[in-house]
């Protein structure tokens, strides 16, 4: 299920409309660095999975997953876009994800999304991001943090021989 939730948020990013005929790349695994990755580029990871059991035969899986978005190195560019860029996707993010309350992708729903997805982007845009991330020491670049939160509904067979 989280496999597929990944696969689909990668689509999704690597669809939205950028200016300049600039393309975002949704990245499938953090690479080691950022140094060959042509940005902009986008990095999907779970954090924070629930599960619960829905009914006699169902649970439900609640996965927020944290976008991060790399636009440009620090020192690269100029300062009004480290801070324009970033702030112009927010409302892109928004409109992609919030507008497509099943994941869509294609005329493809992901089936059994529960409620409204929701998405917030905590960081300070001043901030920039460090990659490796969580490193105390690695490369700098302007970009921004989105918490996408989904819930997915699963079923599944009784174990009834408990082996």
């Amino acid at each position: 299920m989280l496999l597929e939730q990944k696969e689909r948020i990668i689509k999704i990013i690597e669809g939205i409309n950028l200016p300049a005929n600039v393309a975002l790349q949704g990245l499938q695994y953090p690479p080691d660095s950022l140094e060959n990755i042509q940005l902009p580029a986008c990095l999907p990871l779970p954090q924070n999975i629930a599960y619960n059991r829905d009914g006699a035969q169902g649970f439900l899986v609640a996965c927020t997953w944290n976008l991060y978005l790399f636009i440009r190195q620090v020192g690269t560019g100029n300062e009004a876009q480290a801070f324009v860029e970033p702030m112009a996707l927010l409302d892109e993010f928004a409109n992609t994800f919030l507008t497509r309350p099943q994941l869509q992708h294609n005329g493809q729903v992901l089936t059994g999304l529960v409620g409204n997805l929701s998405l917030s982007s905590p960081q300070n845009l001043a901030t920039p991001l460090t990659y490796p991330i969580r490193a105390s020491q690695g490369m700098q670049y302007w970009g921004a943090t989105f918490n996408l939160t989904i819930t997915q509904r699963q079923t599944y067979a009784i174990n009834i021989s408990g082996a």
